[in-house]
């Protein structure tokens, strides 16, 4: 009888681990899909601020191109920091202290929203750009808060820390391609 238990036992924690890593496998070619998306994407949104760049003789679109085009290459940069599944935002180690980089990514980033809203005059788009690109702590209730780094490149492999910030830069371009819009528009009117 027990044997039968202890049978039935291994044989329903095997087909449930098959089913776990059947839903991980889904997991992770959507993970992928999803970011070659956004690959894609930030090279098509690229393409079409450039030749609004080209295009234009606007001194807020260039220094707006200017900032975005810093910003994306800084993104660059901590990508090229990723090795061997260690984000560069964190030493080695479970309780690992934060690195120099993830309060440089903070300021760094904050620097640039606040760059872009000085020259935005929609408060819808600063809004957007706000809620897309803001690395504020994020509130676990009213006494206790997580920094957005701890809480987004913790533990992460690199191919993750790939992950969300090609979605940052994704970001950045998209407000890029809004921003140069409403300037346009802007001056038609």
């Amino acid at each position: 009888m027990k044997r039968i238990v202890l049978l039935t036992a291994l044989a329903l924690l095997f087909f449930s681990c098959k089913k776990d890593e059947k839903k991980l496998l889904y997991l992770d070619i959507s993970f992928r899909t999803i970011n070659h998306n956004n690959i894609h994407d930030i090279n098509e949104l690229k393409l079409q601020n450039n030749k609004i760049v080209n295009e234009t003789n606007s001194n807020i679109i260039n220094v707006l191109n200017e900032l975005s085009v810093a910003y994306l290459i800084y993104l660059d940069s901590i990508q090229s920091l990723c090795k061997s599944d260690q984000t560069p935002f964190f030493y080695k180690g479970n309780r690992s202290e934060a690195t120099k980089l993830s309060h440089e990514f903070s300021r760094k980033t904050n620097e640039f929203l606040n760059k872009l809203n000085n020259n935005i005059k929609s408060s819808t788009l600063k809004k957007r750009t706000y809620s897309l690109l803001n690395v504020d702590d994020i509130k676990i209730d009213k006494a206790s808060s997580i920094m957005y780094v701890e809480c987004y490149f913790r533990n992460v492999s690199c191919e993750t820390l790939d992950f969300f910030i090609n979605e940052r830069k994704r970001n950045v371009l998209l407000i890029q391609k809004e921003i140069f819009d409403e300037t346009l528009l802007n001056n038609v009117k």
